[in-house]
């Protein structure tokens, strides 16, 4: 994914993955970035071992980069209740104690912004 970034940005010797998709970002607009994300990346994926493993430990708070939505899957199944932080918004109207926060969005709100743009 980062040497399709990367081509499509035309810089050959840039090796900061961040940076990199930052560019990406910045260029084309989060519509195509995040369709680039989906080329690349599985969304319906099943939670594994290490997420109950994870949420058997009771954490308060969880920070991840993933896009997936396994941890929320993961607490539902395992009768845990977190808000899912993905913005500024989620986190004023967040009300529980528990807390997952993803740090660049996910796949869901994804979802949410393109039928955003799609019904304009």
């Amino acid at each position: 994914m980062i040497n399709d970034l990367k081509k499509s940005l035309n810089i050959e010797y840039e090796t900061d993955f961040l940076k990199i998709a930052q560019l990406y970002y910045l260029k084309y607009g989060e519509y195509q970035y995040y369709n680039k994300l989906k080329k690349y990346f599985e969304i319906n994926l099943k939670p594994s071992g290490v997420h109950k493993r994870l949420f058997s430990l009771l954490p308060n708070l969880i920070v991840t980069t993933n896009w997936d939505c396994l941890l929320e899957h993961t607490a539902t199944e395992e009768g845990l209740t977190y808000d899912v932080i993905v913005n500024d918004v989620d986190l004023v109207k967040s009300s529980y104690f528990h807390k997952i926060v993803k740090m660049h969005g996910d796949f869901q709100h994804y979802k949410a912004l393109l039928h955003k743009y799609v019904s304009i």
